[in-house]
């Protein structure tokens, strides 16, 4: 499943999870099985151990971030899915920055608007806003306006303003928009 898609998230922390299950399992069989065998840990097998911990370790990490993630809600995704067409748009976005976190549970692009529903009470819109725009002027896309809903019934009536606007034409430059945004979250 490729990021932007809905359920993009669920699937991802499914995998990460099962990922992390077995490396940690790996690093448990070589390390107790050459303890058993040699009956000492002074074995290369131990060393290979603690070398395999490194990517066990970042698998766990990973874990923790896909858990703290949620995606977009089934009811959020069957509104928004019959009034994107003819936008650019993504499900299950999570963007990061030093301070913060931002749970976008979808977003749509349309001549050089930009609107994202958040589900997550946590998030704050407005510094969320404030970073998008950062990120999009850091990267050679300017004059865009973004903006943040936490109420679906407003964003979906949005999202008919951006379509009615957008008048069936999806345009390159919304979608370059996009994969940024596939760049910048998790």
């Amino acid at each position: 499943m490729k990021k932007g898609y809905f359920g993009y998230l669920n699937r991802k922390r499914k995998t990460a999870a099962a990922i992390a299950v077995l490396l940690v399992a790996m690093v448990m069989i070589v390390y107790f099985g050459a303890l058993r065998h040699f009956g000492t840990n002074k074995n290369v097998f131990s060393l290979l151990a603690a070398l395999m911990c490194l990517p066990a370790g970042k698998a766990v990490v990973d874990v923790v971030m896909y858990v703290r993630a949620k995606g977009c809600s089934d009811a959020a995704g069957a509104l928004i899915e019959m009034r994107t067409a003819d936008l650019t748009a993504a499900y299950d976005l999570y963007l990061t920055s030093y301070n913060n976190n931002y749970q976008i549970s979808h977003l749509a692009i349309a001549n050089k608007s930009i609107c994202a529903l958040t589900e997550s009470d946590s998030c704050d819109c407005r510094e969320g806003e404030a970073h998008i725009r950062r990120m999009l002027q850091d990267n050679g896309f300017q004059d865009y306006t973004v903006k943040i809903f936490r109420d679906r019934s407003k964003y979906l009536d949005r999202l008919d303003e951006m379509n009615r606007a957008a008048g069936g034409k999806k345009h390159k430059r919304d979608e370059e928009v996009l994969q940024l945004f596939y760049q910048i979250s998790i």
